[in-house]
């Protein structure tokens, strides 16, 4: 690898430990005499803290808040996901003690419900319902929490409600939209888990993986009232067309004209604590800070990325364009244009335009973009961008040396054991010397076949899980 391809590694890495949730937790939460003290709001303890958690960061969540917590901490589960802790296993410091109070399940493979994380939902509902009035319930939340927290509203099944979101995501359903269907079909999502703590004083800590870091869709919203429309769920569905896959089972339940008690119509659970300790504005702050360190001038395009990556691609390609020819008038009328139709936080033009283009640049973006599958091959959204891009780059005659890295800061890039990809300026002609034509793939949604034959898989970001997940980070570099 590269010195450059280091350089946008080392800018992800720095950007994923800005936001480990150890850190988070530790700046957060604190105990003192019998109060605790959550991001400086008190909270007497009567009795003791029941703790229970959901998603890719509640390991490192769960671990550091048992150590905050000591004796006042009653006991625990969390549901995590599958092989984490195989994962960590050469980092004790991240691991949960021997004796630990917490009860750890793993599973959602992959991060698709399963039969393990189905069972740990079922103890966590009835932990919540066992504990006596009077108590704390601390509930861990971060991305992955909808996948590990899976209990379907009866007569669903787990299979039914699986097979459904899978064709939504497939179709290009965005996060937001996966949610609200997952919040119509599930038994604590919405506000449920929250209406079943009603007895508890509830503190939710989220770490969020949700453009804008709406609380009601970070996990499908378990503490936060839900206030979506009684139809919501099913206009998604029809707008993607495929009402026609829809089991008599769920279409019941769709048709409903109540969410029950948990649409609460904008009102609060005033039993119930919710804070956001982190988010991709920490992830970006800690890969701006790197890229620095390195030699870059550096800024954050935007925060809000969820544009689908053909789109996506096309906007990145011609922007790197338009900073090399240094069109000024154009790039003004592209970022005015964007900032309206999709990114209000987009950077304002002239601080990219200021920099001295003699010198290397980094241009650091964030988001969760949407990808439609139409073919049968294997890959993620962050691997079959950085194809993409780097097709662009051709098409466009770059010569600079433009890199462009696209990686999830969970370490997973859809149902593959890579992060993301890395792209630049020349991939796509030295594909081609060797009888590789990236198009076919990019037909067949098969980008990780392609990263694999490419000099032997060189371009993959490869992490496991890094045990966070705040979305996605795209970062690329044009060094004179």
């Amino acid at each position: 690898m590269n010195t450059n391809s280091q350089h946008l590694s080392q800018i992800f890495m720095q950007g994923v430990a800005a936001v480990r949730p150890e850190i988070l937790l530790a700046n957060t939460v604190r105990i003192e005499n019998d109060n605790l003290i959550v991001n400086n709001n008190t909270f007497h303890i009567k009795k003791h803290c029941y703790v229970v958690g959901f998603g890719k960061a509640v390991l490192g969540m769960a671990v550091q808040l048992e150590k905050i917590l000591g004796s006042a901490l009653s006991c625990g589960i969390a549901t995590v996901p599958q092989d984490i802790l195989r994962t960590f296993a050469t980092l004790p410091e991240l691991l949960p003690p021997p004796n630990t109070r917490i009860t750890f399940i793993e599973g959602a493979k992959d991060n698709l419900p399963d039969l393990n994380a189905l069972n740990g939902a079922v103890k966590i509902r009835d932990l919540i319902t066992n504990v006596d009035e009077g108590n704390i319930l601390i509930v861990l939340i971060s991305g992955g929490g909808s996948a590990l927290l899976p209990i379907p509203k009866q007569p669903i099944t787990l299979e039914e409600k699986t097979a459904l979101i899978k064709s939504l995501s497939k179709a290009g359903a965005t996060i937001v939209e996966l949610n609200t269907v997952r919040k119509k079909l599930s038994e604590l999502k919405g506000g449920r888990l929250a209406l079943l703590a009603k007895h508890l004083t509830v503190i939710t800590l989220i770490l969020s993986d949700v453009i804008d870091d709406p609380l009601d869709y970070i996990a499908s919203g378990p503490t936060v009232p839900n206030s979506d429309e009684p139809d919501a769920a099913l206009n998604i569905i029809s707008k993607y067309q495929l009402l026609d896959i829809v089991p008599d089972t769920l279409h019941k339940i769709l048709i409903s004209d109540t969410d029950g008690s948990a649409n609460t119509n904008g009102s609060q659970f005033d039993w119930v604590y919710n804070v956001v300790i982190g988010n991709n504005k920490m992830a970006c702050e800690g890969a701006v800070e790197q890229a620095k360190k390195l030699g870059y001038q550096t800024v954050v395009l935007t925060r809000l990325i969820s544009a689908d990556v053909g789109y996506l691609s096309e906007w990145y390609g011609r922007l790197v364009r338009l900073i090399i020819t240094c069109s000024q008038l154009e790039l003004q009328e592209l970022f005015q244009q964007t900032r309206s139709n999709l990114w209000y936080d987009l950077v304002n033009a002239d601080e990219i335009l200021n920099f001295d283009m003699e010198k290397p640049i980094c241009l650091i973006g964030a988001g969760e973009p949407t990808l439609v599958v139409r073919g049968k091959g294997r890959g993620g959204r962050n691997q079959e961008l950085a194809l993409r891009v780097s097709l662009e780059l051709d098409k466009m005659n770059i010569t600079k040396k433009v890199m462009f890295l696209s990686a999830g800061t969970d370490g997973i890039d859809g149902p593959t054991d890579v992060a993301g990809a890395i792209g630049d300026w020349r991939l796509v002609s030295d594909a081609r010397s060797v009888g590789i034509e990236p198009i076919e793939f990019i037909s067949n949604n098969d980008s990780y076949g392609f990263y694999t034959i490419f000099k032997d898989g060189e371009y993959f970001v490869k992490t496991g899980h890094t045990g966070t997940n705040v979305m996605d980070l795209h970062i690329i570099t044009i060094v004179p």
